[in-house]
């Protein structure tokens, strides 16, 4: 059975994962439809929120006071590091993140970005939805504990 703790963690990296999958389906009909729908615009705004939780995190690693708001960019910062595993240098990934988000200020305020914005962010989000995806895993397997225990319990079986 999973613990509290693990079961908010699952449930969170779930959530997570389905709004990073949300971008990524509103960035791909906005490509196919060469314009951002309205329905469309309260997950961009979102998408854009996420992006400066991740700056918060970035900036989180100086100042290293611990409270909700700094947790949630904490995470957030974790999982866009493990989206990125090609950028390592903070200033090249502080960067990216920026970038990632004046795109999505554009598709906001515009209504439409380039195709290749519109795939960068595209992707990070893909690569973000990943690596909750991944994290969501790690917790349903318990890899740590012997032949990966099933956390979900079994119906009783009746031996025959």
């Amino acid at each position: 059975m999973l613990s509290e703790t693990e079961f908010s963690e699952l449930s969170d990296s779930l959530s997570t994962g389905f709004f990073a999958d949300k971008v990524v389906m509103s960035l791909a009909r906005t490509q196919r439809l060469g314009r951002l729908q309205d329905n469309d615009r309260p997950t961009i705004k979102e998408a854009k929120h996420l992006l400066e939780h991740v700056l918060d995190g970035v900036e989180w690693l100086d100042k290293k006071k611990l409270d909700a708001k700094s947790a949630e960019s904490a995470v957030a910062f974790d999982r866009a590091v493990h989206a990125l595993p090609s950028i390592r240098v903070p200033s090249k990934f502080h960067d990216y993140i920026t970038h990632l988000g004046q795109i999505l200020q554009t598709l906001q305020e515009k209504g439409n970005a380039s195709e290749e914005e519109i795939q960068e962010v595209r992707s990070f989000f893909f690569s973000y939805a990943r690596a909750v995806s991944i994290e969501s895993q790690r917790v349903i397997e318990r890899s740590s504990e012997p032949q990966g225990v099933m956390i979900w319990a079994q119906p009783n079986q009746e031996t025959p």
